[in-house]
């Protein structure tokens, strides 16, 4: 096994949490280039207010954005930043190191000293503090279930080891004590026991880390997401900055950069409370959070920019909203202190122009939005008052074609201050 770690308890006691570093190997970034759009291509952001604008890569300033002949755009007001790289294809057979902030790295070996963590990825070696790590999930996705409430009931005292036995997966709480190529040592039950690496299907450390969330979160193409609290281009590099310190990512790496907000929460965050779907004729279909119907990338039809004829409309994707279909219904208990919901909604571009049913939006009850939407027309900006609501429903009703083709995308909704 590629894990080797000593004294996990004393490594964290008295951190001083000052390293993150990453090495790219030059090898790595020749393959990237191959497979990403030239880099020279303006990068796009999205503010707050949901209006667009285009960055040149030396407008990537470390206090904010600065368009062409521009003043700067304090990253407060920022969104979400885009270069034209893509995602790369998931690899079901790396170990997934799930960070604080969402964060999540798609791991190939891991070694630790000194209370950090150092993992190799596809793209580079990536040193956390153990402090920053959430869970480990081993390429062995047996145990599914019991993996997933182990996330759900993260404890503060006790480390946690899912393990595979002879009756099933079993959890084994206590003080991990030590890593190495053979084992993992943990203090059970008043005694060191060892546990050989192909019993053990994922760790989740205590959760000791009580620090704000990071400001940034960083997308890379090999489907990793960095954690950083500062973000800036210089020297045709990518310069990412945690606690005090900065590393560098060559530009073909990055996807997009996307910047933590109090005045902004996606409504995809939340959890509904009420999640039904009623077809008719179509088959059944869950309601998806950051998905369409199907499992894919949300895709609307949206207007020119510059407010041209609908010949000049363009699909985008969205990374965060929900996929919906009549009759579909959400109901979400509002987060206090926002005052509206930005975003579109429209039927999926998959859908090919088919699709008519009504979309609409009620706050404690009273309807604040309601508009048919159909396949082959565009989709509707959404701009509601919700200040002093408790609680939000998306509802969708079919058409007069009933329910098929009624695939609808409220994508990047969110609550603003």
């Amino acid at each position: 096994m590629f894990v080797r770690m000593v004294n996990w308890r004393n490594l964290v006691s008295g951190l001083p949490r000052i390293l993150l570093f990453l090495a790219v190997a030059s090898a790595s970034t020749r393959c990237l280039a191959q497979e990403t759009v030239s880099p020279e291509i303006p990068l796009e952001a999205s503010k707050i207010d949901g209006t667009a604008i285009r960055v040149p890569l030396n407008g990537v300033l470390a206090e904010g954005l600065r368009p062409d002949n521009s003043s700067v755009v304090s990253w407060d007001e920022i969104n979400e930043l885009k270069t034209a790289n893509r995602l790369l294809g998931d690899d079901a057979t790396a170990t997934v190191v799930q960070l604080r902030g969402n964060g999540v790295l798609q791991v190939r070996s891991l070694t630790a000293a000194e209370g950090m963590v150092t993992m190799t990825t596809d793209l580079a070696e990536i040193t956390y503090p153990l402090l920053e790590i959430q869970s480990i999930r081993f390429a062995n996705r047996d145990g599914q279930a019991e993996w997933q409430a182990l996330l759900q009931e993260r404890s503060t005292e006790e480390d946690r080891i899912l393990v595979t036995t002879s009756r099933g997966p079993r959890v084994i709480a206590g003080l991990l004590d030590g890593m190495d190529a053979e084992a993992v040592q943990i203090e059970f039950e008043g005694e060191k026991r060892r546990v050989t690496w192909d019993k053990i299907l994922g760790i989740v450390p205590a959760a000791l880390d009580k620090s704000d969330e990071p400001k940034f979160s960083v997308q890379l193409v090999d489907r990793s997401v960095l954690i950083a609290d500062s973000i800036q281009i210089e020297n045709d590099l990518w310069q990412i900055g945690w606690k005090n310190q900065r590393f560098s990512l060559s530009l073909e790496m990055v996807v997009w950069v996307r910047v933590r907000s109090n005045r902004v929460f996606y409504l995809s965050d939340l959890k509904p409370v009420v999640d039904e779907v009623q077809t008719i004729i179509a088959p059944p279909a869950a309601q998806r959070r950051d998905a369409n119907v199907f499992g894919q990338p949300i895709t609307l039809q949206l207007p020119a920019s510059d407010g041209a004829s609908d010949s000049a409309a363009y699909v985008q994707t969205f990374a965060k909203g929900w996929g919906t279909r009549s009759r579909g219904r959400l109901v979400f208990e509002l987060p206090a202190g926002f005052d509206r919901l930005r975003g579109w909604v429209g039927i999926d571009s998959s859908a090919n122009g088919q699709g008519i049913c009504q979309a609409t939006i009620l706050v404690d009850g009273i309807q604040v939005f309601s508009q048919e939407v159909q396949g082959r027309q565009l989709a509707v900006a959404l701009d509601v008052p919700i200040g002093g609501g408790r609680q939000l429903e998306l509802l969708v009703e079919p058409g007069p074609q009933l329910d098929l083709s009624d695939w609808v995308n409220w994508a990047d909704v969110r609550l603003l201050k």
